[in-house]
């Protein structure tokens, strides 16, 4: 059995057709859900690139780092006891030098080269497809069984797809498309112009068209050279991006709104278990490495207190994962239940909470009306539940459950 994950950095579940995108043309994801898991609500713990990468490889939660050092055995350790040959290929430094990363057995650095400020003329010219090319070589020259992280970052860099990705999405009426090929930081004022706002979508649609064809080539590799038969493939977002939602672009705004912590997850087995089928439990990265030792039928030396196993449900055997998802930010906390997400102020007992939005889920799916004022007893519970969870995992204990009052229960 062969493993390749393909964890994709700031990648929009929005703009996925599996995640219910319809003007966006994403056929090798789509194409990847049907014949495989999807995770309609996996929730990333932190949006900080470095602390994400410990929380999908080492196993555990962010709370969980926050008061003990966390060097147990990473997944590529995992990988490597199993007998499986690891190779890491990415293109961001940070990724490449990760502590949790040292395990690999080979690490193939594929960073950005200059392009200036103009797009590429053709596919073969982007980033994206240098990367994927030189992944798709690795892969065939690696050692069976194996198991290969490949690390996408250009979503986060440069914009250097062609125009013509861009211009699919061009009605009629519409002005031309944006020729920018890094993503402005801004605060968007209330008045944003609309066609600006659309012009951030059209730019970012054309890249993940570019990725979706990338993909697409390295899936069909895979079927040509029957590796589909025995690989197991992962694709995941490590977070997402802000594109004028909530009134910020670019990649330096960390608030823990949905366009930044929720984030797409497939699983494609090779016998094709659990196709077509999708979950509604709420993941997050580190029931990744627990999946994984599930995978291998190598299980961990020590019981995680937060991440579960995914393994049964991504073979279509439902099971209930937890009640609640937790992320943490800079002087944030999101709690996410079947019903609710809230999102506070994540400040010392003492302290006078500034920040405090409740959204109905799953309906309010992006996170647009704030019903915080009409359900104070919602916010309560959930702040207590956040305190009581965010002691427990920083203790090494396991969290106690929500409340069972029936407004926190799933519908």
């Amino acid at each position: 059995m062969n493993l390749l994950c393909i964890a994709v950095d700031h990648l929009h579940a929005g703009y996925l057709g599996c995640y219910g995108n319809t003007w966006i043309a994403t056929p090798a994801f789509d194409q990847l859900a049907a014949s495989g898991f999807v995770f309609d609500q996996a929730t990333v713990d932190t949006l900080d690139l470095s602390a994400a990468y410990d929380s999908w490889w080492r196993g555990t939660h962010v709370i969980e780092r926050h008061s003990k050092d966390s060097q147990g055995l990473a997944l590529a350790g995992l990988a490597r006891q199993a007998g499986m040959r690891t190779l890491l290929a990415a293109d961001d430094p940070l990724v490449l030098e990760h502590a949790a990363g040292v395990d690999f057995d080979e690490i193939v650095e594929c960073l950005p080269t200059p392009s200036g400020d103009e797009a590429a003329d053709d596919v073969t010219q982007t980033h994206t497809a240098r990367l994927f090319a030189e992944a798709g070589d690795r892969l065939l020259d690696l050692p069976r069984p194996f198991a290969m992280w490949l690390h996408v970052g250009a979503l986060g860099g440069s914009w250097d797809a062609p125009l013509s990705f861009r211009e699919r999405y061009l009605g009629e009426d519409d002005p031309p498309v944006p020729t920018f090929t890094t993503l402005p930081e801004r605060i968007a004022p209330p008045e944003i112009d609309l066609d600006e706002r659309f012009g951030y979508s059209q730019a970012y649609a054309g890249q993940v068209t570019l990725l979706d064809t990338c993909l697409g080539a390295l899936l069909e590799q895979l079927e040509e050279t029957n590796l589909a038969a025995d690989t197991i493939v992962v694709v995941c977002g490590l977070r997402g991006l802000s594109l004028g939602e909530h009134g910020r672009v670019g990649r330096t705004d960390r608030r823990l709104y949905a366009e930044n912590t929720h984030v797409p997850w497939l699983v494609r087995m090779p016998d094709r278990r659990g196709a077509l089928r999708r979950s509604q439990a709420l993941v997050q990265p580190s029931d990744l490495l627990p999946t994984v030792a599930e995978w291998l039928n190598h299980p961990l030396e020590a019981a995680p207190h937060w991440g579960r196993s995914l393994a049964k449900h991504a073979a279509g055997d439902a099971e209930k994962i937890r009640d609640r998802a937790i992320a943490v930010g800079a002087g944030e906390f999101a709690i996410r239940t079947t019903r609710w997400l809230l999102r506070g102020a994540d400040c010392k007992a003492d302290a006078e909470p500034t920040l405090t939005e409740l959204f109905a889920k799953p309906d309010d799916f992006w996170e647009v009306s704030d019903v915080a004022d009409r359900c104070p007893e919602v916010v309560e519970a959930l702040q207590e539940s956040y305190t009581a969870t965010h002691a427990a995992l920083a203790e090494g204990r396991d969290p106690p459950p929500l409340p069972a009052a029936d407004e926190m229960l799933e519908a």
